[in-house]
């Protein structure tokens, strides 16, 4: 919050507020989140422009409901098909996850899309111009619109909080719901031009606000910058778009999330054993090691060993159906990629950074006689 904003009565904010139209809560518990870190390692942009295309452009008009009008963004992308805001609405009104008209926290609109869904746009399309009541009456949710919601649910979402995992979803085509700080020369009365790059405070802090990443752009008028979607309709920035330098937004962004389909025990079984040497009993004496979500086999034991560095009775495995009770079929589920090879044993990242050296060493009589004597 900026020094402006601080001395101003709450009066002012809010009526400032109620100009600007933001509607995010924090959330609470961020470190509990999963993280796609856990599966996605280091990285380097694969292009240097990425822009998503969206299926609508929403606008919240008089109402706070960016955290709604932001989710259901991101799922059209998913589902290529446009869908109802309206019933997202709804769904966390029944829930209790909404206050006054339309407040609410990325995790709660997160939770409430994995509950409920949200229905296609044919079905729910009142608009906010009947006003919030009738907006967002829970009676709008028939046994048609419930059960087409659940056609458009996800299973799970991660946190995407570093600038890699950022670029790395978006090469991927997956659209990232997020918020920032809004102050109001963020808005198009508080002076916003299309085009125009947002990389410092502009105007008085009013609140966190509900936007969604659909790309990137590595020299966007000499910056590195995202490029996000509002819920302020058409006519706000680039048709729906602004752009914020990448350095601003690491820094004052929220939290930053995609949904992924992928069960809540699945996921709670790779955080387990990222890095991990797994087996299961009975299994022939195979043996995996968990790297970026994916399971790599071993193709025989040696090359476990010199990977590993497990020798004699010092195992260094896990048997996971000794500790997931569906520890064998989660296993099962995990994703198989390329054998691990004595090329991924940790002794050889000192080879390959100094190759040259290594081989003369190899080819040292006098240290091959003094190593044979030791052993």
């Amino acid at each position: 919050m900026n020094n402006l904003s601080k001395i101003l009565p709450q009066w002012l904010r809010n009526l400032i507020w109620n100009k600007v139209k933001c509607g995010l809560k924090p959330d609470k518990n961020l470190h509990k989140d999963f993280n796609l870190g856990l599966f996605w390692g280091n990285y380097e942009p694969l292009n240097k422009r990425v822009l998503l295309e969206t299926i609508s452009t929403k606008n919240q008009n008089g109402d706070n409901t960016c955290g709604q009008e932001s989710i259901t963004g991101v799922k059209e992308i998913d589902e290529k098909i446009e869908l109802s805001e309206e019933s997202q609405t709804c769904f966390m009104k029944k829930d209790g996850s909404l206050s006054q008209n339309g407040y609410s926290s990325l995790k709660g609109n997160l939770n409430s899309q994995a509950k409920n869904g949200i229905c296609e746009k044919s079905l729910l399309n009142l608009g906010h111009h009947i006003g919030w009541d009738k907006y967002s009456d829970v009676s709008n949710l028939t046994t048609e619109v419930i059960e087409n919601a659940k056609l458009h649910k996800i299973q799970s979402y991660y946190a995407v909080n570093t600038r890699d995992l950022k670029l790395q979803a978006l090469d991927k085509g997956k659209a990232i719901y997020t918020g920032m700080n809004w102050h109001s020369g963020f808005n198009a009365k508080g002076g916003y031009k299309a085009g125009q790059v947002i990389s410092s405070h502009l105007g008085v802090y009013v609140g966190g606000h509900a936007v969604f990443a659909i790309g990137y752009d590595l020299d966007y008028k000499g910056q590195k910058v995202y490029i996000l979607k509002n819920s302020y309709g058409e006519t706000y920035g680039d048709k729906g778009l602004f752009y914020v330098s990448m350095d601003y937004f690491d820094k004052y962004g929220h939290a930053g999330y995609v949904e992924v389909d992928m069960p809540q025990n699945l996921a709670k079984f790779l955080k387990e054993y990222e890095g991990e040497y797994v087996k299961t009993h009975n299994n022939g004496g195979a043996i995996w090691k968990i790297v970026n979500g994916k399971k790599r086999p071993f193709p025989d034991e040696e090359t476990y060993i010199f990977c590993s560095g497990k020798w004699g009775d010092e195992k260094g495995y896990r048997y996971v159906d000794d500790e997931f009770p569906d520890g064998k079929q989660l296993l099962d589920q995990v994703r198989e990629d390329f054998d691990m090879s004595a090329y991924d044993a940790e002794v050889m990242e000192v080879v390959k950074k100094y190759p040259k050296e290594f081989k003369a060493l190899l080819s040292s009589k006098h240290l091959q006689e003094a190593v044979l004597k030791r052993i």
